[in-house]
């Protein structure tokens, strides 16, 4: 199966992402309710200005698949210095609860970013109300 990654034109010039919520604001103003799961990769240079946000899966109500080697063959691409994963959950609820597996394949894209030095900076899921932050969701241990 061959896959596309469709990257955004972004209208705005000089954007800079200091903290993850922007990173969800970004992507709410973007691609605000989505009928779908989508992946998203943000790339950023060295002062953490938006590179380009790409969407690299498209899944079910459910579910996306995100491929390590998309995610940094892009990542490369953009000569980024900084990434930030995303997905989306399509459905309205106020509360965002990551999946075992999103925790699992937060730690592989951390480790595989820690041997080629392109640092993510963070994983989030999200809906139209609300985002999760991997790196710092409390309710589970994400680094053991």
């Amino acid at each position: 199966m061959k896959y596309q990654i469709v990257t955004t034109k972004i209208n705005k010039k000089n954007i800079y992402i200091n903290h993850i919520r922007e990173a969800y604001y970004l992507l709410n103003e973007y691609y605000p309710n989505l009928d779908r799961e989508h992946g998203f990769l943000i790339t950023l240079n060295n002062d953490h200005k938006v590179i380009s946000i790409s969407i690299i899966g498209i899944g079910s109500a459910k579910k996306v698949i995100l491929s390590p080697r998309n995610i940094f063959i892009k990542a490369c691409e953009d000569k980024a210095n900084f990434i930030i994963v995303a997905h989306n959950h399509p459905h309205k609820r106020q509360k965002i609860t990551p999946s075992q597996s999103d925790i699992n394949h937060f730690r592989l894209l951390y480790y595989i970013s820690k041997k080629i030095d392109i640092e993510l900076l963070d994983s989030i899921v999200f809906n139209s109300n609300t985002y999760v932050s991997l790196k710092y969701n409390e309710s589970k241990l994400v680094f053991t």
